[in-house]
């Protein structure tokens, strides 16, 4: 008996619309963990980049023999002598800060010991002196 039904090897269109649809889901449910992830990394680098920076603000004032203003604001940090020229600003993506101006002596030490930051609406305080953040 001769069969007539030919067979080719190959998928089905319905077979392959089942692979795309999971392939699709997968690769949804990996890019939310990963921008998500990615964003805390960013996060994270402007925090360690603020600790830096008070370290600079501290080492410039002694350095100078002269105490120094520093206003915090909106997503900035600026740096000015006492004639108020600009000797720095530092721009972030991800913090916010709650306005404030306060000084640094010409010995390095701050007048205030901790500022008050937004990260996604959530409030945070960075203590100064320790240069960490208090959740």
């Amino acid at each position: 008996m001769i069969s007539t039904s030919k067979r080719t090897a190959g998928f089905t269109l319905i077979e392959l619309l089942v692979v795309m649809s999971i392939a699709l889901t997968a690769v949804a449910l990996v890019s939310g963990l990963a921008i998500d992830s990615h964003q805390k990394f960013k996060v994270k680098a402007e925090t360690l980049s603020l600790r830096s920076i008070f370290r600079k603000i501290s080492n410039t004032a002694f350095i100078v023999e002269a105490p120094l203003d520093i206003v915090v604001k909106e997503g900035s940090i600026q740096l000015f002598t006492e004639d108020k020229s600009l000797i720095f600003e530092q721009r972030f993506e991800q913090l916010t800060f709650a306005p404030i101006s306060f000084k640094v002596n010409e010995l390095g030490v701050f007048q205030i010991q901790a500022i008050q930051y937004f990260v996604l609406e959530q409030s945070r305080r960075f203590l100064i002196v320790e240069g960490y953040d208090e959740t």
